[in-house]
């Protein structure tokens, strides 16, 4: 990500992943307005939407910061390496009520993570896109669609590896300014 944001000199990139299909169109909205109206923020993100749903968007000086001194190599799941409001301007989204859906999968990891799309797809037309509440509305009338997928565990990082990433942090939260303020005073 962060060769592609430097490739395209991009000052920000706003994360929707492939494995993510169903992601939200008015929030990627309101993260691009709200880089375009400070740009002092380094990483936005929303909650309280289903695993898959919620984006973010990152000021690629931090990706790079944030490149420049992780030590983790499996970094699939990296939102502990840029969450960290004693480093970088960070700012959560709560979603209003209405876009707040916790209790439905909407990712796709597993096999059935892809059933439970086909499913969920075939309800709509093939042209354009799926409105995130439409896909609500029909989910909460369609029980048996939830049900494909609402067993699969969601992967996170180790309880370990979580603590000797803050850990890391604390320990080195001046050297982790210091590079960040050379990187960004570029």
């Amino acid at each position: 990500m962060l060769d592609a944001a430097e490739l395209f000199q991009m000052d920000y990139v706003i994360g929707i992943t492939a494995d993510n299909p169903m992601f939200s169109i008015y929030h990627a909205n309101i993260i691009s307005d709200m880089i375009r109206s400070d740009t002092s923020l380094d990483f936005i993100y929303t909650t309280g939407m289903p695993i898959g749903v919620n984006i973010y968007g990152i000021k690629t000086k931090a990706l790079k910061t944030v490149c420049s001194i992780k030590k983790e190599v499996d970094t699939e799941i990296w939102g502990y390496l840029v969450n960290r409001p004693e480093i970088f301007n960070v700012k959560e989204i709560k979603v209003d009520d209405e876009y707040q859906c916790e209790k439905y999968r909407m990712t796709l990891d597993e096999i059935n993570d892809y059933v439970f799309f086909t499913q969920l797809y075939s309800m709509f037309p093939k042209e354009g896109e799926i409105d995130l509440l439409d896909a609500y509305n029909y989910l909460q009338k369609n029980p048996e669609i939830v049900a494909i997928n609402n067993t699969v565990v969601q992967k996170d990082l180790n309880e370990d590896v979580k603590k000797r990433i803050s850990k890391f942090y604390k320990d080195n939260k001046d050297k982790i300014l210091d590079l960040k303020n050379k990187i960004y005073s570029k």
